[in-house]
């Protein structure tokens, strides 16, 4: 071994032997305070050292932001849900509409109608499916998309085959989710625009 990879291998020991120590010192919620809240890193990089502390996850979105409040409404029509997920298609949504408000505004709303839409309609094996598409390299449907990828959901076929035909455009012309009209509730989480 050169010196060279001798002091990278001497210093990941370090670093394995400081995680270890804070691992064993430390309960999960302080471990999650102290590199989230206080260090800053991300949800990713506490698991990439190592530790699983997703039950103290918790949006990066200061309470009263558009973005935390639709990612919440998402949550409550969803039959299980996790934090990574839920914030990686508000930012989706984000993403799809530019970062303009308004644009963003319709988008989450038609995402929000169309998960509570096949909530509603199909079994939380076909929810969870779709809901992990997000995740997926290859395709991510619109708004427009989930109901049909429901249905193929709901027959067998899993988050990566969805994500494939949304990549090839089978999912393209699919109709969009109905949003609610301005008497009816919205799930009870109506968003108070300011």
């Amino acid at each position: 071994m050169s010196q060279k990879e001798e002091q990278v291998s001497h210093r990941q020991y370090l670093i394995d032997t400081i995680l270890n120590y804070l691992g064993e010192h430390y309960d999960s919620s302080r471990l999650y305070e102290m590199f989230h809240d206080e260090m800053g890193f991300s949800d990713e990089d506490i698991e990439e050292l190592g530790f699983e502390l997703s039950e103290h996850r918790s949006y990066e979105w200061k309470d009263g932001d558009m973005r935390r409040q639709y990612a919440e409404q998402l949550d409550d029509v969803l039959p299980r849900h996790d934090v990574l997920t839920t914030a990686a298609w508000i930012k989706f949504a984000e993403e799809v509409s530019d970062w303009e408000d308004e644009e963003f505004q319709k988008e989450a709303e038609l995402l929000i109608a169309a998960f509570k839409e096949i909530s509603e309609r199909y079994s939380p094996k076909a929810v969870a499916e779709v809901y992990a598409m997000v995740h997926m390299a290859q395709g991510i449907p619109l708004a427009n998309e989930i109901i049909a990828a429901a249905e193929y959901a709901e027959r067998g076929m899993t988050a990566p085959e969805l994500s494939e035909m949304a990549y090839s455009g089978k999912f393209e012309s699919a109709p969009f989710p109905k949003l609610p009209s301005a008497n009816e509730e919205k799930h009870g989480n109506q968003i108070q625009m300011t």
